[in-house]
């Protein structure tokens, strides 16, 4: 009898253990977050959209293909350290703050949006959420200081095909915002 109770006791003692190895807590809001910005300050889109929402996945598949168009002679970013500074959770939305370096090596805070999706946290952007701070990947960036005309107008039609998709990105979003209003009504 008292083996048994004693191989019970390891038993449960070890399926705690395998839970909590096994990530039986979820990922906070901060992780999340961490781990997104960091593969995106990486340009590893593909890691970047295990933790972003479906719609901020499409545009990071965006933002990869306009890297690709780039071709060789597009010169990458560098990486720059990220440091969680806050959390705000509210029901099943959040935000993080964070710091970042500008180019002088400033402080630059700013902060990314999530939501719950099937009860884990994803970061959710959009085209104006892009547009601030040092995570901006802008295309201007990525080029030579002065690119030859033909490599210009290349850029010139990028930023127009990104222009495009970005608004019908937009208009498919408020049209699915519409129609589950409208299915909630």
């Amino acid at each position: 009898m008292r083996t048994i109770k004693i191989r019970l006791g390891f038993l449960l003692m070890a399926l705690t253990l395998f839970a909590v190895a096994c990530g039986g807590g979820k990922a906070s809001p901060s992780d999340v977050a961490e781990k997104f910005l960091n593969a995106l300050n990486d340009l590893n889109f593909e890691e970047a959209k295990k933790y972003a929402t479906d719609e901020s996945a499409s545009m990071l598949d965006m933002m990869a293909g306009l890297m690709n168009m780039g071709g060789e002679d597009m010169e990458k970013p560098e990486p720059k350290a990220i440091n969680i500074t806050g959390e705000e959770v509210d029901g099943d939305k959040a935000t993080v703050t964070y710091t970042t370096k500008d180019d002088e090596g400033n402080d630059v805070e700013e902060s990314i949006d999530l939501t719950k999706v099937e009860g884990e946290w994803k970061v959710k952007f959009d085209k104006s959420s892009m547009g601030g701070g040092d995570m901006d990947l802008s295309m201007d960036d990525m080029v030579e200081e002065e690119p030859a005309q033909e490599e210009a107008d290349m850029m010139e039609e990028m930023e127009d095909v990104q222009e495009e998709t970005e608004e019908v990105v937009e208009e498919a979003a408020e049209e699915a915002d519409q129609m589950m209003d409208g299915g909630m009504n």
